[in-house]
């Protein structure tokens, strides 16, 4: 056999040896021979080699015929060059075939030859012979033999998504091979994205999914469904884009996006406008200079002593904290980038924010 075919893996060609009956009726396959077999290029006929094929004892005493069929897919040439076909007639005996195991399962995706899937024990040193039944478009075996001996499979790799299952039969047992479908790990750039503001907007892009090619995810939002929409999906790597409501709350609000085994953390911040109303009064507390270079000093009533302030970026970050000491008390804040912030006291007789600007 010699082929143009460049696979060693996949079947294009193939010589199948048939049995028919007298009158030339089909009655089964004895086995075949395919491209991934033969020696590469066609010029020179190279190694010969002998294929011995065990007759099944049901067909002693009948006349039978040998028909060689071949098929092709019409591209790269195989030759066969069939040659000393001969019959050794044997007086029948009795052949009982059993196989240690059944059933053979890959442990990846991966293509390769696997030897001993399973191990063929016979009595009185009978041949046998495996052949594909299902699957041989990824399947194959070419294990034969005379007496007790092992059966050895070639696989291709599996890209899709699904566990596929073949089969081989060997005189009669069935061999059941399964190969798991290819492994989706997934991740995320990010487990947290945090709004720029409260404002309604379409958010593109606020994170990356990673996965293996074929494999499909899709974004649910299981907390936050009241605030935000997400409708994202794909299959391979992709983005994650939202839709979010205005945060007229008063608080910030959280919502939470599961992508298959991985969970994103949604932070949308609070409108700061409508925290600067002071129920008491918030002319009590004053804060300057607006704009600072570095220090920002705020003056307070002695009532206010023993409030919490914060500084809060646009984002809803807290960069700083504290709690009020002196009606006159100045905040360092030459540590924080150029930049708008808000500045807010809270206490039990106050609530103030103001917007301030680090130079």
């Amino acid at each position: 056999m010699n082929t143009s075919e460049s696979t060693t893996t996949i079947e294009y060609d193939q010589m199948v040896l048939n049995i028919l009956s007298s009158n030339g009726t089909f009655l089964e396959s004895l086995g075949y021979l395919s491209n991934v077999q033969a020696d590469p290029g066609i010029t020179n006929c190279q190694t010969w080699g002998t294929y011995v094929v065990p007759i099944p004892s049901n067909y002693f005493g009948q006349t039978i015929r040998l028909a060689f069929d071949f098929a092709t897919d019409g591209s790269a040439p195989t030759i066969f060059r069939v040659d000393d076909i001969r019959f050794l007639a044997t007086s029948p005996t009795s052949c009982n075939y059993s196989l240690n195991t059944n059933s053979y399962t890959l442990s990846g995706s991966q293509a390769g030859t696997f030897s001993n899937a399973t191990s063929v024990s016979t009595t009185n040193n009978c041949s046998w012979f495996a052949q594909v039944t299902s699957g041989g478009s990824w399947l194959s075996t070419t294990s034969n033999g005379t007496g007790n001996g092992n059966v050895s499979i070639s696989v291709t790799e599996n890209t899709g998504l699904n566990t596929r299952i073949g089969t081989i039969d060997i005189e009669g047992q069935t061999l059941t091979i399964e190969q798991p479908s290819v492994s989706c790990d997934y991740s995320l750039t990010q487990s947290t994205y945090n709004c720029p503001d409260h404002k309604a907007a379409n958010l593109i892009n606020i994170a990356l999914v990673n996965v293996s090619n074929g494999c499909n995810w899709d974004a649910t939002v299981i907390e936050g469904s009241n605030w935000m929409v997400c409708n994202s999906d794909g299959s391979g790597n992709g983005t994650i884009n939202i839709d979010v409501t205005a945060n007229n709350t008063g608080q910030e609000r959280t919502g939470t996006i599961v992508v298959e085994s991985e969970t994103l953390l949604v932070v949308q911040p609070i409108d700061f406008k409508l925290t600067g109303i002071n129920d008491f009064g918030n002319s009590s507390i004053t804060v300057y200079p607006n704009p600072t270079n570095d220090i920002l000093t705020v003056s307070t009533s002695p009532t206010q002593i023993g409030s919490n302030y914060q500084v809060v970026d646009w984002t809803g970050r807290i960069i700083l904290n504290g709690v009020i000491s002196e009606t006159n008390q100045n905040i360092d804040l030459h540590s924080l980038s150029s930049g708008a912030y808000f500045f807010s006291v809270n206490g039990e007789t106050v609530t103030f924010s103001e917007k301030i600007i680090k130079l």
